[in-house]
């Protein structure tokens, strides 16, 4: 019989430092690409598209090939999550749920607004259009631009003293924090919901949707109107403070979800005598497509 050249093992641990070379290339680096405005929407969709499928392929690949290495209950998990119809419903479940925090984070605002300045709700969700551009629905109250929902606004007035003119900085801090923490009482809500249907325990905490929330209202993330804590600073409590960069951020979420998904890899685990590159390859798999989203 033939000596095989290569061990398991070592088999193993080369896709695993494909998977992390792969991962972090695309974890931790800013996306900057050019949203041409001349580009129809069907050709950005489709452009998008095919990014996604390169960049998750040079990823997914490595995973599966490290799998059938793997013991066979490992082997199963990560081929599972593999799978088409998988994948789809990871992609239409987080659209579904970034829709869901853009949308509640910007009634959150409109309502506080609404309650203390006597303001209209004026939601506008998607990218902001060119004056060429026609928005896919309109109304008095709520205008979609496109399908492109993780990016919202909501626009309320200053609140000023009816005598003096001078900013109501209270009710302006109100405003920008309202937005915030109302997503996070409706994303408790869903948790609750979801803990009385199914028996999956999750952490509230550690949902990449409520520390998204949690960054917004606490950190002054990126540039002086990226956060709505970076607007409370400058024009409520005049905190001439550094800015936060957003790719510093991006990091911190990223290390924090990888080890929650780490810890339920390692504490749901099939095989007792699973190690440690089947329980980080389980939580790479899970943590990319925990974050499987395009931007239409």
């Amino acid at each position: 019989m033939q000596k095989r050249v290569f061990s398991n093992k070592f088999i193993k641990i080369v896709f695993f430092l494909l998977i992390l070379l792969n991962f972090s290339s695309n974890s931790f680096t800013q996306d900057n690409q050019d949203r041409s405005v001349s580009e129809s929407r069907i050709k950005r969709f489709a452009k998008k598209s095919l990014e996604i499928i390169k960049d998750k392929a040079y990823l997914m690949v490595p995973l599966a090939c490290l799998a059938l290495c793997s013991s066979e209950q490992t082997k199963n998990i990560i081929l599972n999550q593999l799978r088409p119809e998988n994948l789809v419903k990871n992609f239409a479940t987080n659209y579904l749920l970034t829709t869901f925090e853009s949308t509640t984070h910007e009634l959150g605002h409109a309502l506080t607004a609404k309650a203390l300045n006597n303001d209209p709700i004026n939601i506008e969700l998607g990218t902001k259009l060119e004056k060429s551009q026609e928005p896919l629905f309109k109304s008095k109250n709520l205008q979609i631009n496109n399908l492109n929902l993780e990016s919202a606004r909501a626009r309320f007035r200053i609140p000023r003293d009816p005598k003096t003119f001078v900013t109501n900085k209270n009710k302006l801090a109100a405003c920008y924090l309202g937005g915030g923490f109302f997503s996070l009482f409706c994303h408790y809500i869903k948790h609750l919901g979801s803990k009385l249907v199914t028996d999956k325990q999750t952490n509230f905490f550690l949902d990449k949707h409520v520390m998204n929330q949690i960054f917004n209202v606490s950190v002054p993330i990126g540039t002086e109107g990226d956060s709505d804590a970076a607007l409370l600073w400058k024009n409520c409590l005049n905190i001439p403070g550094k800015i936060v960069k957003s790719e510093t951020l991006d990091a911190s979420r990223t290390i924090l979800s990888l080890l929650y998904h780490v810890l339920i890899a390692y504490k749901t685990r099939a095989n007792p005598d699973a190690n440690i590159l089947e329980i980080m390859s389980i939580a790479l798999l899970n943590h990319e497509l925990d974050y499987l989203n395009f931007h239409a």
